[in-house]
């Protein structure tokens, strides 16, 4: 049919469909955008329906059109060819405009570019027609506290839960904003929130353990920090805040083991050395905290520090 009418872009837009239906996704998206750069009319969904639909019986839909260009551009993305990529989903948003994975697709292969700028506005544009979904606006927000505009983040994070209450991510990027804030209190009020909703959060009950040591509730901290490093054994700094957390309380035994799992997951780090002499010297363990100290001195002279 393209053989025979090469200036009918009815003909491409069959000859996609048909590598479509076989599959070949990158051949389907070319001709689509042959099809709709001869005769932009075919932008128009209703028309792309009415041409699909042969006495009254769908062929192909407008839908499945969008999905074809939707897998052509992952495919050329995961290929490193980012701008054939774009094209295709340049035209799949021209399309579905209200489609929200296809902003949040189109903004990861700016990042992919190294374009972080122009993936930042792809998403802002999709915020601003209203489309983008629970997931698209989280990541947004982070976007704007990789900024450092708090202000602007919370605004975005408290629009996520105002839409999506049961989203628990958009309760913990909050409370990560106000915690970058230092309002700590509004802070540990959305990272309980987010954990309430989603136990498995390891981050989560991390920074929860960080914001109730900072409000020296130890024993909130002590449990958060405990939940953490059952999940994530192998965080040498979450041992050595649980280990600060138990000192505050006297609870010098569980101390020493915490900071002696830090110790070796990092034996080369001083203010583990320097907190384990503290804990020692607490316990009344002299000689010991002594030999902890000396070693946290000799390391700093040799430039350690973890």
């Amino acid at each position: 049919m393209v053989e025979t009418d090469p200036q009918n872009p009815e003909a491409y837009l069959w000859l996609g469909v048909a590598y479509a239906i076989n599959k070949e996704y990158e051949k389907a998206g070319e001709n689509f955008l042959k099809a709709t750069d001869m005769d932009p009319a075919f932008l128009d969904t209703t028309r792309l329906k009415r041409t699909f639909s042969i006495g009254g019986t769908a062929l192909f839909t407008p839908k499945a059109v969008i999905t074809t260009l939707q897998n052509a551009a992952s495919l050329r993305s995961r290929a490193g060819d980012y701008e054939a990529s774009l094209n295709f989903i340049n035209l799949a948003l021209k399309l579905a405009p209200s489609t929200s994975q296809l902003y949040v697709l189109k903004a990861g292969i700016y990042m992919k570019m190294n374009k972080g700028e122009e993936a930042f506005r792809t998403l802002e544009e999709g915020r601003k027609l209203g489309v983008l979904d629970n997931n698209a606006l989280y990541f947004l927000g982070n976007m704007y506290m990789e900024r450092n505009q708090l202000d602007t983040a919370i605004h975005v994070f408290k629009d996520v839960i105002a839409k999506f209450p049961d989203f628990a991510k958009g309760y913990f990027g909050l409370g990560i904003a106000y915690f970058k804030k230092e309002s700590l209190d509004s802070a540990r009020v959305y990272l309980r929130k987010a954990l309430s909703l989603d136990p498995d959060n390891k981050d989560a009950w991390y920074n929860l353990g960080v914001v109730e040591l900072k409000q020296k509730d130890y024993d909130g901290a002590i449990e958060s920090l405990k939940r953490y490093v059952d999940m994530s054994p192998g965080d040498e700094n979450a041992w050595f805040l649980l280990a600060a957390s138990l000192y505050e309380v006297d609870r010098l035994k569980e101390a020493l083991d915490a900071i002696n799992r830090a110790l070796q997951l990092n034996p080369n780090r001083v203010d583990s050395w320097s907190y384990k002499g503290s804990i020692l010297k607490k316990m009344g363990k002299t000689e010991e905290a002594l030999k902890a100290f000396q070693k946290a001195t000799e390391l700093e002279k040799k430039g350690g520090g973890g």
